[in-house]
């Protein structure tokens, strides 16, 4: 599992029964298909947007080194 997947697991279990795609558009201020793209794995998270949702959401961004690493 990569980096990207391992944080949007992180985010999965932070907000419970919410949508994904929802939460992405809210936090990154994205459209949809942009949300769509980036969960898929379609698109890549900038730096920029992964610091972000770690903030957004407080998962560290360690976590997912040590845990892919």
């Amino acid at each position: 599992m990569n980096r990207q997947d391992l944080l949007l697991n992180g985010i999965r279990k932070k907000i419970g029964d919410r949508s994904l795609h929802d939460a992405l558009t809210e936090s990154l201020q994205i459209s949809y298909d942009a949300a769509h793209r980036r969960i898929s794995g379609k698109s890549k998270l900038t730096l920029d947007e992964a610091l972000l949702l770690s903030q957004y959401f407080s998962i560290p961004l360690d976590q997912l080194h040590s845990k892919s690493g």
